[in-house]
């Protein structure tokens, strides 16, 4: 069973021609069956406009499992890399989501300095100082 977070960007046809979304609005489809991930092997489908929640969702591409290993095209590559580089604020799960982590804020943590009355001002420049 496909997971409706897992679209696809672009498919490639039986022939190896780039299929973009908006070619799915066209009738009699100008590509030929069956459909593939435009960067691995795996079979994508093709999902029709239809409604959620009372929203209209457009017609997309899905692949039907997950992508071959190093695909340019999988999202969880992408996430991954990002939850790498987020020094524990980003955590890949394993339904394949990115999980973000706020930190608490203290607002008393990030509060400057108290000024002293001897430190330097700001002087004014300019035709009115003076």
């Amino acid at each position: 069973m496909a997971d409706a977070g897992k679209q696809v960007a672009k498919a490639e046809d039986d022939n190896g021609d780039p299929v973009y979304r908006w070619m799915l609005q066209r009738q009699p489809w100008p590509f030929a069956e069956p459909l593939k991930c435009a960067g691995c092997t795996r079979p994508v489908s093709i999902v029709p406009t239809h409604l959620r929640r009372g929203s209209p969702v457009l017609t997309h591409f899905r692949w039907r499992e997950g992508h071959d290993e190093g695909c340019p095209l999988d999202p969880t590559q992408d996430m991954t890399d990002i939850a790498h580089g987020s020094h524990g604020l980003a955590k890949v799960m394993k339904n394949g989501t990115l999980r973000l982590t706020i930190p608490a804020h203290d607002p008393r943590a990030h509060r400057p300095p108290p000024r002293s009355e001897e430190s330097p001002r700001t002087t004014k420049s300019g035709p009115d100082s003076g």
